[in-house]
C-alpha cells in the first residue's frame, strides 16, 4: 500500500486493491469487482498459494494466452477430492487416475476420435484398384483403438494374392494378433463366396497397421484371395485392438 488509504471507501491504493463494502466483494487489479474475490489484470492474471517453507507445490490459477489454468508449478501431482476423499488425480507425468490410485500404469493417458483412409491390397499389391467408398473412423481410450471402416469397390484392379485391409490409424501391439475382436460384413460377392464374413475374421497383424483374414487363429489357416472380391464389393468392419 504506497497510496493514502481511503478508508471512507474501502479502497488502498485503487490500481491494486479495492474493497466494495456495498456489494462485500473485493477487487486485486480492478476497481469493480465482479464477484466476491476478482483478480484482474491486462495480459495475465493468477493466483498462487504456495507453501514457502516445506517445499511442497504451489497451487496456481491464472489466465494468459487466451486460456485457463489450474494446477501445480512443480513437478508434484494435482489431486481432486470430494468429502475430503481424493477422487481423482492427475499424475507429474501425466494421466488420469481414480479414487486414489497413484500408479502410472493405470492411468488414463489419452483418448483421441478421428478419420483414416483404410486400404485393401491383395498379395500386397493394389494395381488398378478404385473406390467409390474408402472411410475409416475411429476412437481410442488409452492403448485400445476401435475402428470403424467402408470399403466400396469401383474395380478390384489386376494385383493377386492373399487380402490385406490396411491403413490402421496406430500400429498394434506385438501380442495380440489372436486376441482382437472384429465384426465384418461383405455385399456383392461372386458367386460361392457368398459365407466370406462367416468363414473369415480379421485379425491386426502384431506390430503393424493392417489385418488379415483367417479361418480361425491358426497361422496355418488359408486366407481368402483376389477371387474372392469382385469389381463391386462392398466391405465394411470394426475392429478393436491393442495399439503399440
Amino acid at each position: 500500500m504506497t497510496q493514502a488509504r481511503d478508508l471512507a471507501d474501502g479502497k488502498f491504493d485503487t490500481n491494486t486493491l479495492v474493497v466494495d463494502a456495498t456489494n462485500n466483494r473485493v477487487g486485486i487489479g480492478t476497481v469493480s469487482p465482479s464477484q466476491t474475490l476478482e483478480i484482474s489484470n491486462d495480459g495475465n492474471a493468477g493466483l498462487d498459494i504456495v507453501d514457502s517453507g516445506s517445499g511442497d507445490p504451489a497451487i496456481r490459477l491464472s489466465v494468459a494466452n487466451s486460456a485457463g489454468y489450474v494446477g501445480t508449478t512443480t513437478n508434484h501431482s494435482l489431486r481432486f477430492i470430494s468429502n475430503d476423499s481424493e477422487v481423482g488425480r492427475f499424475l507429474s507425468g501425466g494421466g488420469l487416475t481414480f479414487n486414489g490410485d497413484t500408479a502410472t500404469a493405470n492411468a488414463l493417458d489419452d483418448y483421441e476420435e478421428g478419420s483414416f483412409t483404410p486400404t485393401l491390397t491383395f498379395g500386397g499389391g493394389s494395381t488398378g484398384m478404385t473406390f467409390s467408398a474408402q472411410n475409416g473412423r475411429y476412437t481410442k481410450i488409452g492403448n485400445m483403438c476401435t475402428v470403424y471402416v467402408e470399403m466400396n469397390l469401383s474395380n478390384k484392379g489386376s494385383s493377386t494374392g492373399s487380402v490385406v485391409y490396411g491403413g490402421l490409424p496406430f500400429t498394434a501391439a506385438g501380442d495380440i494378433q489372436d486376441r482382437a475382436v472384429a465384426l465384418q460384413m461383405f455385399r456383392s460377392v461372386p458367386s460361392g463366396s457368398n459365407n466370406l464374413a462367416n468363414l473369415y475374421h480379421v485379425f491386426p497383424q502384431n506390430n503393424q497397421s493392417g489385418c488379415i483374414l483367417r479361418s480361425t487363429i491358426s497361422t496355418g489357416d488359408s486366407q481368402p484371395s483376389d477371387g474372392t472380391y469382385d469389381n463391386d464389393t462392398r466391405i465394411s468392419y470394426t475392429l478393436t485392438y491393442k495399439t503399440a
